[in-house]
């Protein structure tokens, strides 16, 4: 079969328009979650000392995520109250271990910072943490928060140092 060169691109024109559709890009996003494995490098000595860099490269799951009730800084901590008592005195600082708040307003996203006390409301009191920085600038009320324990070295590598490690000045 013979087609003209206009009937050639009436053609691909017909084809692409009915098949653009199947290519629609969609997009999601979703806070990462998995593992990632590194190979360390074994053996070297003190002349001649092997090298790998490691860090943590994913956060915790989020402990805790909720709204701001208020949010005020004084006498160099910030407070933030939410409603009600979802949890309890001192689980998110202390021998709980070391865990940090992340603000996720609609504007200025991504502040952090370590809690340093965490109180237990009581109806009709409300919950509240405390931390070091000046959070203000930062979270409104009816904003959210994130709460998620700090990566650790004792995460990476067992409380025991299961691993092996040994110091070095290298």
């Amino acid at each position: 079969m013979n087609l003209s060169p206009q009937s050639v691109s009436l053609l691909v024109a017909g084809i692409s328009c009915l098949t653009s559709p199947l290519f629609a890009a969609n997009e999601a996003t979703t806070d990462p979650v998995g593992f990632v494995t590194h190979t360390l490098a074994s053996g070297g000595s003190v002349p001649s000392p092997k090298l790998s860099l490691i860090s943590p490269t994913l956060v915790q799951p989020i402990e805790w995520q909720g709204v701001i009730k208020t949010i005020s800084f004084a006498g160099n901590t910030t407070t933030i109250t939410v409603n009600g008592n979802p949890w309890s005195a001192n689980q998110f600082n202390g021998v709980a271990g070391s865990y940090y708040v992340e603000l996720v307003p609609s504007t200025n996203p991504g502040a952090i910072s370590d809690i340093t006390a965490t109180a237990a409301g009581v109806s009709p009191v409300d919950s509240s943490i405390t931390t070091s920085d000046n959070l203000t600038g930062f979270g409104a009320i009816g904003d959210t928060i994130k709460i998620r324990k700090h990566v650790t070295i004792a995460d990476m590598f067992g409380v025991n140092n299961s691993a092996n490690l040994r110091s070095s000045d290298d």
